[in-house]
């Protein structure tokens, strides 16, 4: 009696290995329900540089919770903004920091991240406003088990509390606001349920392979 040779007890594995890594993730055409727990906006509200304002409690539902297939689009209110200032002053044309924050508790495991643009005060041909500009165009948040499913997420730019002249109508009611557009690019890959045997069964095929004896 004799053991199986190490030779043949790599054999073995590698033929499961190669088995396993050949199962292709199953396409998943169900639609993928969104849940945003919650978003944050933050923008310039002290200091030299226009001064903003914002309102997040404007949201649409649509935006809360919303399901959808690949290449589809949720479109819907994200917040309000505007500025107290009256009149246009030439620090207001410095660029300064705006920002939103995204978490979505759905589906699992929770994601996030967030988008960057900017704001500040422009004046031309006898007219001035707050402008809100994401500069960096849309932005794309990794969900899924394994980070492979994409979802688009676009802001609209915006013009607020435009006025005449070196003016602006300020006030909450002369703002603006802002859309978000959640796209989903990318369904997260399902493994096939075979794979997942396969995969289970690797390492007891490869110690019952090693035990085997032959006469």
């Amino acid at each position: 009696m004799k053991f199986l040779s190490r030779n043949r007890v790599g054999a073995v594995v590698a033929l499961l290995t190669a088995v396993c890594l050949s199962a292709s993730p199953a396409e998943s055409f169900a639609s993928i329900q969104f849940e945003l727990d919650s978003f944050s906006v933050s923008t310039h509200s002290a200091g030299p540089g226009l001064l903003i304002n914002t309102d997040s409690s404007v949201i649409s539902p649509t935006l809360e919770s919303f399901s959808l297939d690949v290449g589809q689009s949720v479109t819907g209110d994200l917040f309000r903004i505007w500025t107290d200032e009256a009149a246009w002053n030439l620090d207001d044309a410095s660029p300064q920091n705006a920002s939103v924050s995204f978490n979505f508790s759905q589906p699992a495991p929770t994601f996030g991240g967030g988008v960057s643009g900017e704001t500040y005060g422009a004046t031309i041909f006898f007219a001035s406003g707050g402008v809100l500009d994401w500069n960096n165009g849309p932005f794309i948040l990794s969900f899924g088990p394994n980070g492979d499913g994409k979802l688009q997420v676009t802001l609209s730019d915006e013009v607020f509390n435009p006025g005449p002249g070196f003016t602006f109508r300020s006030g909450r009611d002369y703002g603006a606001t802002v859309e978000a557009t959640f796209t989903l690019l990318q369904a997260p890959a399902v493994p096939e349920p075979a794979t997942l045997l396969l995969w289970g069964g690797l390492g007891l095929a490869g110690v019952a392979a090693g035990r085997r004896f032959v006469a």
